[in-house]
């Protein structure tokens, strides 16, 4: 399963132990500058001669991951999540009822 990078999953990536990713680039879209880049989470630093399939390189979860989630013009980044198990569930804040209210009352 391929979801798109987020800075949620991110965070949840690293709270379950996964500090690396590799990385390879399926296609290049020329007529609209796009890039296509999947990364796969692995827990163990990679070897760079011996990256499985057809992965190029590999990245360590540090600033610059953090900005391609927040979105870089140009690039398309997808994260594989196959075969990955979550041992802590993904978070999302909310607001609580009286928070909601108090904020968005009409006034």
């Amino acid at each position: 399963m391929e979801i798109i990078l987020t800075k949620q999953l991110l965070g949840a990536l690293i709270k379950n132990g996964y500090h690396y990713f590799l990385s390879k680039t399926r296609s290049a879209d020329l007529q609209n500058c796009t890039i296509y880049t999947t990364l796969k989470p692995v827990k163990v630093h990679p070897l760079l001669h011996r990256l499985p399939g057809s992965y190029q390189r590999y990245y360590k979860i540090s600033q610059e991951l953090l900005q391609m989630a927040t979105g870089t013009t140009g690039e398309h980044i997808t994260v594989d999540l196959s075969g990955i198990r979550f041992e802590r569930k993904l978070q999302i804040p909310y607001l609580s009822k009286k928070l909601f209210k108090a904020k968005f009352a009409k006034q």
